[in-house]
């Protein structure tokens, strides 16, 4: 699973981009509309692992989703 670290949280990527509180588990934020791959291996599939970029303040993310680009602010 790709986890991209902003702070004391963590995005996840599995089906659609998840703002993690990683001490508790707990989702803080989620984003359903942007779709990205969901890939369950390392190796031995043929999904595209997520290409995602935060912003170095930490404020917005640009996932690549299908057929663009999202831009999504974080809370």
């Amino acid at each position: 699973m790709l986890l991209l670290p902003r702070g004391g949280q963590v995005i996840s990527f599995p089906g659609h981009p998840r703002l993690l509180d990683p001490a508790t588990g707990r989702i803080v934020a989620e984003w359903p509309g942007v779709v990205v791959p969901a890939k369950s291996a390392c190796f031995g599939r043929h999904v595209p692992t997520p290409v995602a970029a935060l912003h170095p303040d930490g404020t917005r993310l640009a996932v690549a989703t299908a057929d663009s680009i999202a831009l999504i602010t974080l809370p």
